[in-house]
């Protein structure tokens, strides 16, 4: 009886957990990656963003070793050093929205290439929500950008439509309580 009015008093006091973090890859100021300038005086966005994202999932060290390359980089050379570092990644050069939504939805984020100021331009896509593409700079990093979710895509498809996702685990969401 007794075990019976305890499960009654915790029913009572149940409560819905909803998790309502914006944006899903929610990376804190102080884990962001800036870009930086590599030895052949290239910018490394490909690779900052690769530091964003692992840093996101608490795979410090192979952001160490990532934030060893630098200079401008391609899918082709992004995944080779993936490989050759052991870290697990999905890819896409279709396009496919679906891609990013899972990235998305499942927190992980991912890198995509859009252009800035007519030249290509790797980012983390950090959210993205029917309205709108939510993006962390390498550039910027101390704000998000909300981009209509249209003129993203067009951008990002004109842009290659290539886009990469560290298969970690992502980091799980800050639970708040409605009742």
């Amino acid at each position: 009886m007794k075990r019976v009015v305890f499960l009654l008093l915790l029913m009572v006091g149940c409560t819905k957990t909803v998790y309502d973090e914006y944006p899903p890859a929610n990376i804190p100021l102080a884990a962001r990656q800036e870009n930086w300038i590599g030895s052949n005086r290239q910018g490394s966005c490909v690779w900052a963003t690769a530091v964003n994202l692992l840093q996101w999932q608490g795979n410090d060290r192979a952001a160490a070793r990532i934030r060893m390359y630098g200079d401008g980089a391609n899918l082709e050379r992004l995944t080779t050093a993936f490989d050759q570092e052991g870290i697990r990644y999905a890819t896409t050069e279709t396009a496919d929205v679906s891609f990013l939504e899972r990235a998305c939805e499942t927190r992980r984020g991912a890198g995509v290439c859009v252009t800035d100021h007519r030249v290509l331009h790797c980012v983390a896509l950090v959210g993205l929500t029917e309205n709108y593409a939510i993006i962390l700079d390498n550039n910027e990093i101390e704000e998000f950008e909300w981009v209509p979710r249209p003129a993203f895509l067009k951008d990002w498809r004109a842009s290659g439509g290539w886009a990469f996702v560290i298969t970690g685990s992502p980091v799980p969401p800050i639970a708040t309580k409605h009742r």
